[in-house]
Parts: C-alpha cells; sequence; structure tokens
C-alpha cells in the first residue's frame, strides 16, 4: 500500500522552479517538493450532496521546502488553460501546516488497507481546502485531511472518512446558501 504522488508534468515541474526562483529571497536548493492536483467544487455542488463527485481539476499547487522554511506555489492546469501559468507563493505557518499534514497523511496510510494519491480538494465558496486521499481500491472511501476550514476550533479528527467529513461541511454550506438557493453575498 502507498501513498502516490502524482508526479507533475516535465513543462510544469520546469515552470515551477522558474517562477519559484523568480520570487523566493534565496537560490538554495529545495529539500522537498511535492506536486498535488487541485480538484475544486462548489457550494452548490455540497448542498447537492455531489460533495466530491462534483469537483473538477483546475491546477496543482507545489508544496517545497528551502532551507527550513515551507512554501505552497499555485499553478494553473495546462491543460485547461494551454500552459500553466504561476498563480501565487506563500510562505509562513499555512505552508508549514500543509507540509506537516501531508508528513500525517504519509504516515496514516500505512496503518490502512490499499493505495491513495495525494489531491486537494477545494471549495473556495466556504473557505476550505483539504488534503483528499483518493482511495485506489473500490469500494474503499476516499480520506480527508482538513487543512482550511470555515469550521473554527476545528475539533474533529484530523483524518477522516468522506462520509463523516461531508457530514461536518454540509451544514456550512447549506447556511452559505439561502433557502431559495441565492448566494447570500450576491444578493
Amino acid at each position: 500500500m502507498a501513498l502516490i504522488t502524482v508526479p507533475p508534468r516535465p513543462d510544469l515541474a520546469q515552470k515551477f522552479r522558474l517562477s519559484f526562483y523568480a520570487r523566493a529571497e534565496r537560490q538554495d536548493p529545495l529539500s522537498q517538493e511535492i506536486h498535488v492536483p487541485v480538484d475544486v467544487s462548489t457550494v452548490e455542488n455540497i448542498t447537492a450532496g455531489k460533495c466530491a463527485e462534483g469537483a473538477e481539476w483546475s491546477g496543482c499547487v507545489f508544496f517545497c521546502d528551502q532551507m527550513g522554511e515551507a512554501y505552497s506555489c499555485e499553478m494553473t492546469s495546462p491543460d485547461l488553460y494551454g500552459s500553466a501559468s504561476f498563480r501565487g507563493l506563500a510562505s509562513g505557518p499555512e505552508a508549514d501546516e500543509a507540509l506537516r499534514l501531508i508528513s500525517k497523511a504519509r504516515g496514516y496510510y500505512k496503518t490502512t488497507s490499499g493505495d491513495y494519491e495525494l489531491r486537494l480538494f477545494s471549495v473556495p465558496g466556504l473557505y476550505l481546502e483539504a488534503f483528499r486521499l483518493l482511495s485506489m481500491k473500490p469500494g474503499e472511501p476516499d480520506l480527508y485531511v482538513p487543512w482550511i476550514t470555515p469550521i473554527e476550533d476545528w475539533k474533529h479528527p484530523e483524518i477522516q472518512e468522506s462520509g463523516d467529513f461531508f457530514k461536518l461541511i454540509e451544514p456550512v454550506a447549506q447556511r452559505r446558501v439561502r433557502p431559495d438557493g441565492a448566494d447570500p453575498l450576491m444578493a
């Protein structure tokens, strides 16, 4: 059993490195570089019960470490936009937490049966991002590791099966959408 990280296309990896070093303060080598595809869903998908099934691939994030400092670098999908483009570079506590959670997920998969692919599940309308361990074994549920969440003081297990994870975020999505289906922020 393994936690599979999807290797980036060579042109995408090259563009990431060029973009990273053009913006980084130092030119030191990266000690860790993890490519994670991003699947984006909507509040409407969550409230309709589609959960992850309604998510669409939108690009990727490279999580990396340079001399002990964690970074996340967002890239657009080359398949959607013709060629990948750099979206943003961030460092600090959220990038540190992302690398910690990926490490935790790598340790967790050793106690389960089957292989999992590492992805990032995002619902921008809920300010939610979670690492998705996509099960490669039919009938096995996906696992979720919340990273950025709208639920204050997240006191739930860090790694949850998909059914439990969506039971927690569906009420948040329901509050985000008015009963008539209109988005309250757009009214």
